[in-house]
């Protein structure tokens, strides 16, 4: 997985799939800036066990820990709107439906960019569980924030809900 999140203004509407480059992401005005600042969306992620955010916005988030951080069970309900793509529908699959499952190292890792004292897009690549996925996007102020989601090696650009339903399609 490497893509891009980028907020969208809460008052434009929903901009429908399209492929384009990072630097044509803008739509038209229709994206914005995250509501929060380099330093507090470092603060954030430097708040989670295991991860490292940069002075230049660098970060990477380590674990081995596929099922959630302890207090976190497969008895808990993970939420239906978080996404399963890739190796992380592997592990829901496999791992997720087994208390026992195998130490099994996961890496997320990406870079925080700003503007205008705010942050203005996150790259994330990686392969890990997508509870970590769901803490990330929980750091960048999701749900109250719109995100679109760009997949930077095809340039589709989706809507955050739209990449969730398609990655919970069978490849």
């Amino acid at each position: 997985m490497h893509l891009l999140l980028v907020a969208r203004s809460p008052d434009s509407a929903p901009v429908p799939p399209a492929t384009v480059s990072p630097a044509q992401a803008n739509f038209a005005g229709s994206l914005a800036l995250f509501d929060c600042s380099f330093e507090q969306l470092s603060a954030r992620l430097n708040a989670l066990t295991r991860m490292d955010c940069e002075p230049d916005g660098a970060f990477v988030w380590v674990g081995t820990d596929w099922l959630g951080p302890a207090g976190l069970t497969t008895a808990e309900p993970l939420p239906a709107e978080l996404p399963v793509s890739g190796s992380m529908r592997e592990t829901k699959d496999s791992h997720l439906s087994s208390p026992e499952a195998p130490a099994q190292a996961w890496q997320m890792e990406g870079q925080l960019s700003d503007r205008e004292g705010k942050i203005c897009s996150v790259e994330v690549k990686g392969s890990f569980p997508f509870w970590a996925w769901k803490k990330l996007l929980e750091c960048c102020g999701y749900p109250q924030v719109a995100i679109r989601v760009i997949l930077l090696k095809t340039g589709q650009s989706l809507e955050l809900d739209e990449f969730l339903l398609q990655a919970r399609e069978p490849p």
